[in-house]
């Protein structure tokens, strides 16, 4: 009885080996899929990624790396300078019922609310596969109340 005790934790320790050795490698994989796909990331994407990496607990960076590897950039990244010069951009006010088409509403008004927020706004972006940023600073320049 105690020998098969014995034989079944050495399985066990064995297994185990095996399986964190599986893991290591898995991590180094990714380690250097993660590296290859930072050296083609402008510098400020650079920057982003560490920024976040810096901000998680070990654990939640290995998750992040996969996320990465697996999902490519736009999983994870906001859009590079380039990128966004080809946007469109829409303000708050687009969408404003208590403003007038003549003051910068641009939605009729069955489609628009008082007081949009911003979060409204890129959800809806979001949910209808439309890349979209948030820039807290930007204002419309007609908006002197915003």
């Amino acid at each position: 009885m105690i020998a098969e005790l014995v034989e079944t934790n050495k399985r066990r320790e064995a297994l185990s080996l095996e399986e964190r050795n599986v893991e290591d490698a898995e991590s180094k994989q990714l380690q250097v899929d993660f590296t290859d796909i930072m050296n083609t990331m402008d510098q400020q994407q650079k920057q982003i990624i560490i920024r976040d990496l810096a901000q998680m607990m070990p654990s939640g960076r290995l998750a992040f790396m996969k996320k990465l590897v697996e999902g490519g950039e736009e999983a994870v990244l906001p859009p590079s300078k380039e990128e966004i010069t080809d946007w469109k951009g829409v303000y708050l006010s687009y969408f404003d019922s208590r403003y007038s088409s003549a003051k910068g509403r641009v939605m009729p008004l069955k489609y628009c609310v008082p007081n949009p927020r911003p979060d409204e706004i890129t959800g809806a972006l979001s949910k209808h596969k439309f890349k979209n940023i948030f820039e807290a600073t930007k204002r419309r320049p007609t908006d002197s109340d915003w």
